[in-house]
């Protein structure tokens, strides 16, 4: 596919450290990524590539959930970064981790944006997840029947290539449900993929309760905006 060369957004900004991430030394920063798409969406499953000038280096890491990867990266070497997803890469450039005394953290947010234009759009039917809950093992027979659906229709167009977009209305906290929508995405083309469509035609993403298509002031809306949608990227 197309190769894209986006401009790269850096910035410092704090972030929670978990217990379990890499600690910087004298020698190597701590280069911490976020990749989001042109809205502010986490993008999940996307791997950054660091690489330094000379290719004595070459690291890469995978985003999380929440969109976000780190590495260990030699001090005052130059390197490129780039990032793949859905079969495109994103080049943003040579960058430089300084040298400076002590252990050092540099936040790194990066943005891509992998489908412009859609070439159609519309909203699987009869799928509905239980409150709070993204396991496919827990729905009902007419939400099974609608993934199945989906899956005849994918098997009869090979060419077909599919963005799974979950919703979620704005009951609760915005993180929490963007997500929840993310692995209610993630557990639909998981299905597919169990049952032999390639993973390849598939992009699932989660848009939380950023895009309602009703008002969440009332019980019918809120329905409405917990919704699936299958947005056919090619066919």
């Amino acid at each position: 596919m197309k190769k894209f060369f986006l401009p790269l957004c850096f910035s410092f900004f704090s972030l929670a450290i978990a217990a379990q991430e890499l600690e910087p030394t004298d020698a190597e920063g701590l280069a911490k990524f976020t990749i989001l798409d042109k809205n502010g969406i986490p993008e999940e499953g996307a791997v950054v590539r660091a690489e330094t000038v000379d290719k004595k280096f070459s690291k890469k890491a995978t985003t999380d959930i929440n969109g976000k990867c780190a590495m260990l990266i030699p001090e005052g070497l130059p390197f490129k970064v780039s990032v793949d997803k859905f079969g495109v890469t994103f080049d943003f450039g040579i960058q430089n981790l300084s040298i400076k005394p002590g252990p050092n953290i540099a936040n790194y947010k990066l943005t891509i944006e992998l489908v412009t234009t859609y070439k159609r759009i519309y909203t699987l039917n009869q799928l509905y997840f239980e409150p709070g809950k993204s396991d496919i093992t827990g729905l009902k027979i007419e939400s099974i029947d609608a993934l199945n659906q989906l899956y005849d229709t994918l098997k009869a167009d090979p060419k077909m290539k599919i963005e799974i977009a979950g919703h979620t209305d704005n009951v609760g906290e915005d993180v929490t449900n963007m997500n929840l929508s993310q692995k209610r995405a993630n557990s639909i083309m998981d299905y597919l993929v169990k049952k032999g469509i390639d993973p390849s035609r598939m992009l699932a993403k989660g848009y939380g309760e950023t895009a309602p298509v009703a008002s969440n002031d009332y019980p019918e809306g809120r329905m409405l905006n917990r919704r699936t949608e299958i947005r056919i990227i090619e066919e």
